[in-house]
């Protein structure tokens, strides 16, 4: 992807050109005796058909490529982004020289520190984030394969002065930050300490840099969003992508920091902060009250704003500050152009997600000398009545497309991060009486509460079931039975854990154009089948779904394991399926391994995205549990 393309000549004549292009100017004029080698092994003519602009996008291509020249190195910041994959600059590969220096640089510094990082100008942000966060318009170009640089560090400080480039705005830096955190294919151990520490330093350095663009915009050099936004007003398009207004690029790259904070400094007092500055900021634009002329990237950029707002909210179990049903939000949602748009439904779930985390918060604060009010209970009847039209409306209308490429893929993952919200909903409206307020975790997660594993595990097996105190108060007013609500967790578990399984992960080999039987089947010198694990799967700012399904996964398979053990399934039989006299012990067997894959599954995509640092807790937690009942090959002698 973004392989050696070239930049498309900006529109706008030269009144609106911003300061960069003169400096992008000046840059080629002084390397202006390189740019005929690089034209006339220029490897990619596909994106040349059009004649007239063949000499500015060789030109630009040359960028791309080049390194300034020996003797400068690489602490010189190269000129603009330029235009490629629909508008992420990119030094996507080196040139010759470059490659032989780097790769002799490379040699003699392997026995120094063989741990490397990923450099490049943001073009992989179609394939790892784009999908999972569409926050951009679609690519104004065809997509193409990933082609990282590899950048060997002396050491595990940051150096700015080795890399190829540095982005120059605060959305870039906040994306690069993002993207550096995602190992090479070719590191042999990604997840370890060295490796980390490693990718850690240089994303800080890009956080670092993008608040400090955030301050120097500034006249009292204090962070200030709204005085950010008018330095944008003379600027008609973000040299990021030629789609998308330039004024954009602040809100866009406070978004981008929300994610990071939670994905990788797992800090959501932090994230949240940064969603309301977002919000702050998209609302001084203007962009909630859109009409739906409006470009594609005022809506988008309006809605993931709304989108990351609130689920700073759920992850905070806090209020948000601005409901998507408020009278003052006129902007239409944007589209994917396909069939069935999953902006509607999306929304739907995630606000229904928000009102059931409400109703939690107020179920765990419940003791056992207190019952429920009628108006809380009739709240939770009708929330699990919308919740559940939700989901029929997700799987009536089942997103299915032929089509491949970034917006094709955020379209299918948007639906399915739907059907995570619906049924989320559901276990947070059913966990209390169907399990009680039962401890699990060694660390805070999301709602769940924390507890003394070995204390836990030692007493559990005795009891396979709610704490009964509990669950007879709420029996006697709460609108579901706790077997019923035990089954509604079971379902909506094993869902999250099917769709988090097959949530299809990044695809660094995607080419526009070629079919998949045809794709590269080799990614940076390696066989495509012997890639081996693949990190991260995702963009993970939605764990706490998982961690729910987790939860309810274990609590059952605790009680299951309790009953078979005990010899007295009759507790169990309506978690059975059916269950006939003869052969429950085969269904209980039965049953557990599902549970058990369920439970494995979460684990393995918990662990591929711990890359992320922020969701290492979590990992940690679940590889606790799932190392507890699986390390006995006896299911009765298992410390649960």
């Amino acid at each position: 992807m973004g392989c050696n393309v070239s930049r498309p000549s900006p529109s706008g004549g030269d009144k609106t050109a911003p300061k960069y292009e003169s400096t992008e100017k000046q840059w080629q004029q002084q390397h202006h005796h390189q740019i005929a080698d690089v034209a006339m092994h220029h490897p990619d003519s596909r994106l040349m058909s059009n004649p007239v602009e063949t000499n500015n996008s060789l030109m630009n291509s040359a960028v791309g490529v080049m390194s300034p020249p020996t003797g400068e190195h690489t602490a010189r910041t190269l000129p603009a982004f330029s235009f490629v994959n629909g508008g992420l600059m990119g030094v996507s590969s080196p040139s010759p020289q470059q490659s032989s220096q780097t790769s002799s640089n490379a040699m003699h510094h392997t026995r120094l520190n063989p741990i490397a990082i990923r450099a490049y100008g943001i073009n992989a942000y179609y394939i790892y984030i784009h999908p999972y966060l569409p926050l951009f318009p679609p690519p104004a170009i065809p997509q193409y394969e990933d082609c990282p640089i590899e950048v060997i560090p002396l050491s595990d400080q940051p150096d700015r002065s080795i890399l190829p480039f540095w982005p120059t705005s605060a959305l870039g830096l906040a994306l690069s930050a993002l993207l550096v955190l995602i190992p090479l294919p070719k590191e042999p151990d990604p997840l370890s300490e060295p490796a980390t520490v490693l990718r850690r330093s240089y994303a800080q350095l890009y956080v670092r840099s993008a608040e400090q663009t955030f301050e120097h915009s500034t006249e009292h050099r204090q962070f200030n969003v709204t005085a950010y936004l008018s330095n944008y007003a003379l600027r008609p398009s973000s040299p990021l992508h030629p789609n998308m207004p330039a004024n954009l690029e602040p809100i866009l790259a406070l978004l981008v920091l929300t994610v990071y904070d939670y994905c990788q400094r797992g800090n959501r007092k932090h994230m949240r902060s940064r969603a309301h500055q977002a919000l702050t900021a998209a609302m001084d634009l203007s962009l909630h009250t859109m009409d739906p002329e409006a470009a594609d990237a005022e809506k988008r950029a309006w809605w993931m704003t709304m989108y990351l707002a609130s689920q700073s909210s759920i992850s905070n179990h806090s209020a948000p500050i601005m409901l998507m049903h408020d009278p003052r939000i006129t902007t239409p949602y944007p589209e994917f152009r396909s069939h069935h748009e999953p902006w509607p439904l999306l929304m739907q779930a995630q606000n229904a997600l928000m009102q059931a985390g409400s109703i939690a918060k107020e179920l765990a604060k419940k003791t056992n000398k207190t019952n429920l009010s009628r108006t809380t209970a009739e709240d939770i009847q009708r929330l699990d009545s919308t919740v559940l039209g939700l989901a029929i409306q997700l799987d009536t209308s089942r997103y299915v497309m032929n089509q491949e490429g970034a917006e094709a893929c955020a379209a299918r993952n948007l639906w399915a991060i739907a059907l995570l919200f619906v049924h989320t909903a559901r276990i947070k409206l059913h966990r209390f009486t169907a399990f009680g307020d039962c401890p699990l975790l060694l660390d805070k997660s999301c709602d769940l509460k924390t507890a003394n594993f070995s204390n836990f595990t030692s007493s559990s097996s005795s009891s396979p079931g709610p704490p009964q105190a509990w669950a007879l108060d709420v029996d006697s007013t709460f609108p579901f039975t706790t077997q019923e609500s035990t089954d509604i967790c079971l379902r909506s578990a094993l869902v999250l854990s099917r769709i988090l399984r097959t949530l299809p992960p990044p695809n660094p080999g995607y080419v526009e154009g070629v079919s998949p039987s045809h794709a590269s089947v080799v990614l940076n010198g390696r066989p495509a089948a012997n890639l081996g694990p693949q990190y991260p799967r995702s963009l993970p700012y939605l764990t706490c779904c998982t961690m729910q399904s987790c939860y309810v996964l274990v609590m059952l398979l605790r009680r299951l394991r309790a009953s078979l053990c005990s010899g007295d399934l009759s507790t169990c039989y309506y978690l059975l399926r059916c269950a006939q006299a003869g052969t429950e012990i085969q269904d209980a067997e039965r049953a557990i391994e599902e549970l058990r894959n369920g439970i494995e599954s979460l684990w393995v995509s918990l662990k591929s995205d711990s890359v992320f640092e922020g969701i290492v807790p979590m990992v940690r937690d679940v590889e606790t549990i799932y190392t507890a009942y699986f390390s006995q090959a006896d299911i009765c002698t298992a410390p649960f």
